[in-house]
């Protein structure tokens, strides 16, 4: 039984093509490893050598006070790893494989990478900001820690319900579009600041919202975001072997340059179809510059 898990396992990091059930491993396997109550491998061997368990989880678990976290600064990501507890983990591996499948189906793998750590991440500092601003107002700066993906999963479903805001998902007994289901989590959190409780949980929830929203704008955009982690990742690939191009005095074809004008030609449903039929089954870096415009003016006419 035990190699047949291992093999499950194993299996699902060495997909290529889909990231989000690696995404759900790793957070089930961090919960199983440090977060699992008394009954963790972590835990058992701290109480096996007298070790206190509660330090292991703090070396991970975000700081609120900004003087704790310029020293744990590798807790801005490995925060999103831990969950408080089962439901926690539950709920949150549930809107990450029904958000995060939509995403990457229609964005690809790497892109849903992206809107999950830098949510992660963005969240963190989000809310620590948010401290630091209470901090210096109401003079009230409580101590604690933060854990959890919940800023990340936000993100996904932001960028989701941007994405595909008519999208339909099956609830229950009822088709609720994307847009309607963000939208209820996204006003649940905003209201929820003033009750304090869990205060920079919901805070972390709204900046990662935001970020989701912002990610997709800038993609239809200039994708300056992804420009600049690709430029990042560039500094550790090896240098192609130069090669000599031999250009063409002709010069080129007008007929085969884009005629689309974004300002004077409205794209029509078929188009738009076509193009997520293309990115659903080759990626969005798949698209043409060309059927990238028709994409960006179809949102803006919604």
């Amino acid at each position: 039984m035990v190699d047949s898990i291992w093999s499950d396992v194993k299996g699902t990091f060495n997909q290529q093509k889909t990231v989000v059930p690696k995404l759900i491993l790793a957070n089930i396997i961090a919960f199983i490893v440090l977060n699992g109550g008394h009954f963790n491998f972590t835990y058992l061997i701290c109480y096996a050598t007298g070790f206190d368990f509660s330090k292991v989880l703090h070396f991970f678990s975000l700081p609120i006070q900004i003087e704790e976290l310029a020293w744990k600064p590798w807790t801005l990501l490995t925060y999103g790893f831990l969950h408080e507890g089962f439901w926690h983990i539950l709920f949150n591996m549930i809107f990450l494989y029904v958000f995060g499948n939509i995403l990457e189906e229609y964005l690809g793998s790497k892109k849903i990478i992206t809107a999950f750590f830098v949510g992660i991440v963005l969240s963190a500092i989000i809310e620590t900001l948010a401290f630091q601003l209470l901090r210096f107002t109401i003079h009230s700066y409580p101590y604690g820690y933060t854990i959890g993906a919940s800023g990340a999963i936000m993100a996904i479903m932001a960028a989701s319900a941007t994405l595909l805001p008519d999208f339909e998902l099956r609830v229950i007994i009822f088709n609720i579009k994307l847009k309607y289901i963000f939208l209820f989590y996204f006003l649940l959190d905003l209201f929820s600041l003033t009750d304090g409780v869990n205060w920079g949980g919901h805070i972390a929830h709204l900046g990662g919202a935001i970020f989701g929203y912002l990610y997709i704008k800038d993609i239809y955009r200039n994708s300056y975001i992804d420009n600049f982690f690709d430029n990042i990742t560039g500094l550790f690939k090896p240098k192609p072997r130069m090669k000599v191009v031999y250009k063409s005095t002709n010069p080129p074809n007008r007929n085969q340059q884009s005629s689309y004008k974004s300002n004077s030609q409205k794209p029509n449903q078929q188009e738009i179809d076509e193009i997520l039929d293309k990115i659903s089954q080759s990626g969005y870096d798949s698209l043409t510059k060309s059927e990238k415009e028709i994409l960006f003016a179809a949102s803006h006419d919604e």
